[in-house]
């Protein structure tokens, strides 16, 4: 080609094999046409609302998140999921190599979200969502769970949930696995990544600090697929959140889904992001302790 006289630098025709230029730097052309050179690299954390689809196309659906990017140049893609009702952070690249390590399984990159959840969550709930459930399609990795707030008035709990798995719907699966369905959730943190100073709909550049923690957070964690753990809750880490009711398990575990049926169709909690900001705003100084079931269902 450039024996051919095919190639130009700077608008000046090359012929010479060997001759050098800077792609950065100069105007390289092939027939007259620019030559492609690698794109740069973009990574974008968004505040997802509720109401918009992860994805780049759907034709079924009435937003995709990619209307709330439009000022970024380039294509970019969403890494990993974000339910259309669930809010908070989602990140989009460009960078194949960056997703596929962020969303492998091997790396277990963990994300935590603020749920809020229909009744009272009991506290063998919370031990069994720490252990790991068993969902249909198997058993998930054991979970960090922390309390944050009940709302009595609406009969909702408020509690952050730690998970290093991404599942289809897997923090929903979750709760209504151990009888205390989702009412709103959204995703506060991907590894260090966190909303602060992202109004829902607002997006921002990750600097490359950030992203170079975010590689270092998912190489840091090899693979464990998840095992049942021992029954034993004395082996449970962090078991501020041990059961004191004297009853069976098993009977604190109908008597609290006897409640939340009695309940799900009658809280007046609504997911809307006016609800999730107060909600977001009501976190307590000090983590308190979930109180047992028992009391309610007697």
């Amino acid at each position: 080609m450039v024996a051919a006289g095919r190639v130009s630098v700077n608008g000046k025709r090359i012929t010479e094999i060997g001759t050098s230029a800077d792609p950065d730097v100069d105007d390289i052309r092939l027939d007259g046409a620019p030559i492609p050179t690698t794109p740069e690299q973009i990574y974008v954390v968004l505040n997802k609302p509720i109401g918009y689809v992860a994805t780049v196309k759907d034709r079924h659906a009435a937003h995709t998140v990619m209307e709330l990017v439009k000022g970024v140049s380039g294509r970019i893609y969403p890494v990993g999921r974000l339910d259309v009702d669930t809010a908070g952070l989602l990140i989009l690249t460009n960078d194949g190599a960056f997703t596929e390590r962020l969303t492998h399984p091997s790396h277990q990159v963990p994300k935590t979200y603020r749920a809020v959840v229909r009744g009272e969550v009991a506290e063998w709930a919370a031990i069994d969502l720490r252990k790991g459930i068993m969902l249909d399609d198997g058993m998930t990795a054991p979970a960090q769970v922390e309390w944050v707030d009940f709302d009595k008035k609406n009969n909702a709990t408020i509690l952050d949930i730690t998970i290093h798995e991404g599942r289809n719907r897997q923090v929903r699966r979750m709760f209504d696995a151990v009888g205390y369905p989702v009412l709103a959730l959204t995703r506060m943190r991907i590894g260090p990544i966190t909303l602060k100073g992202l109004v829902p709909g607002g997006w921002r550049k990750l600097h490359s600090s950030e992203v170079k923690l975010l590689l270092a957070e998912a190489d840091s964690r090899p693979d464990a697929r998840p095992q049942r753990p021992p029954e034993d809750v004395e082996e449970i880490d962090n078991t501020s959140l041990r059961p004191k009711s004297s009853k069976a398990p098993t009977e604190i575990r109908a008597a609290a889904e006897a409640l939340t049926r009695s309940l799900r169709e009658g809280s007046t909690l609504h997911r809307s992001g006016a609800t999730m900001s107060h909600v977001m705003g009501r976190k307590s100084a000090g983590r308190k302790q979930l109180k047992a079931s028992s009391q309610r269902a007697k």
